[in-house]
């Protein structure tokens, strides 16, 4: 679906080391399109310092989010969709001020 909607190719997949990922048919549909693989060892983030980093920022905006507004958790899921849309439009230093939406759309926004 992602290479059809936007022309991109799939070089590598990351993911933790268990399930479904580790079938046979995943091993060979990766192979046959070229895709290389990394694993991680499951349910320890913390080998990940940037997941674990971004996973701690993702929590405290979803959390101020909740407490600001005065929400109940029922609306966790609303709250986390917003955080993580917010964050995907968030400008980085690291790639000339470019937020990963813009990365990924080609497209610099206004």
């Amino acid at each position: 679906m992602v290479e059809n909607k936007m022309g991109r190719i799939i070089q590598t997949l990351k993911n933790d080391n268990k399930g479904v990922y580790k079938s046979t048919d995943f091993n060979e549909f990766c192979q046959l399109n070229s895709i290389s693989r990394q694993f991680f060892i499951p349910y320890t983030p913390q080998h990940n310092m940037v997941l674990k980093w971004k996973n701690q920022i993702l929590m405290q905006v979803f959390l101020n989010m909740l407490h600001y507004v005065k929400l109940t958790r029922y609306f966790w899921g609303e709250a986390i969709f917003i955080t993580i849309y917010l964050q995907n439009r968030q400008p980085c230093k690291s790639v000339d001020n470019l937020s990963p939406y813009e990365l990924w759309i080609r497209h610099k926004l206004l």
